[in-house]
């Protein structure tokens, strides 16, 4: 089944904020006192032993990983796949009326993986 634009500009939306989260995750390790980081030591620390390994890369593919499985879950629990739908069962419109189909997760697979890259703004 086909998805509907405001399905896939949602999927591409999430996807981009996983690539954006791993850039953080980056950035955290190479500069363990940017000021969004709410926990500086427990980043030096994780810095200072990925930097002794050799293992930044290794843990930025495990963190993207376990963002890719959170929005996956996410999206399981808005298609109705949990003990949520027992309750309650939610449901996604965009702006034109047009209801998002119940089975996005399913979808997820193909876009988590797309690489955004960004541009010199950082955007």
């Amino acid at each position: 089944m086909k998805l509907h634009p405001s399905e896939i500009a949602f999927l591409l939306d999430l996807a981009a904020a996983k690539a954006s989260w791993t850039a953080a995750a980056a950035e955290g390790i190479a500069n363990p006192s940017a000021v969004w980081i709410e926990n500086a030591n427990a980043w030096l620390q994780l810095a200072d032993g990925l930097k002794q390994t050799g293992t930044t890369d290794a843990f930025l593919e495990v963190a993207s990983e376990l963002m890719s499985g959170l929005l996956h879950s996410v999206l399981v629990t808005l298609d109705g796949g949990t003990s949520l739908a027992e309750t309650a069962l939610i449901s996604l419109r965009d702006e034109n009326g047009h209801e998002f189909k119940r089975f996005l997760h399913e979808y997820w697979p193909e876009y988590a993986g797309i690489d955004f890259c960004q541009d010199e703004s950082g955007l």
